[in-house]
């Protein structure tokens, strides 16, 4: 029970410490400081759906990587072989090689978009950042094992 207090509880304060992500020349900025990929997961934690999304540009772009690679050292291995022994150049390997560039093609293809869709899904579930001073401010319950507390932010 006390671990799944503590798990809704955490979930709840990264919700409210959520901060806005931008992006600028493929780096990644939460308000205005610079954030590794591999960091930015943890950011989007605080929403499951832009997780989910930012996970899925990732897996695309791992695998579309695998197969581009794969394609280019099939047709490597391939003119090599080609070139040091006295069989015919262009055969399966090659022909592979380029099967495997032209179908990662299509699946590279929309990696970009999904990631900026994760971001822009996770910048639209923050809170407002336009408070003015004196009109617009947060009152909160807060509990704790210590008892029930008040959180007022102005």
């Amino acid at each position: 029970m006390k671990a799944l207090i503590l798990t809704f509880g955490l979930l709840f304060t990264s919700l409210l410490f959520s901060q806005e992500i931008s992006t600028e020349n493929k780096k990644y900025y939460v308000d205005g400081i610079h954030v590794y990929k591999h960091e930015i997961k943890t950011v989007l934690a605080a929403n499951p759906a832009a997780l989910n999304l930012f996970n899925k540009a990732k897996r695309k772009e791992t695998w579309g990587g695998v197969l581009i690679g794969s394609g280019i050292a099939l047709c490597v291995a391939d003119a090599v072989k080609g070139a040091v022994s006295d069989e015919t150049y262009p055969s399966v390997l090659t022909y592979t090689g380029i099967g495997l560039v032209a179908v990662s093609i299509p699946i590279m293809s929309g990696k970009n978009k999904m990631r900026t869709e994760s971001i822009e899904m996770y910048n639209n579930g923050l809170e407002p950042k336009a408070k003015t001073l004196g009109y617009n401010f947060n009152m909160n319950f807060i509990t704790n094992q210590n008892g029930i507390g008040l959180n007022i932010t102005f």
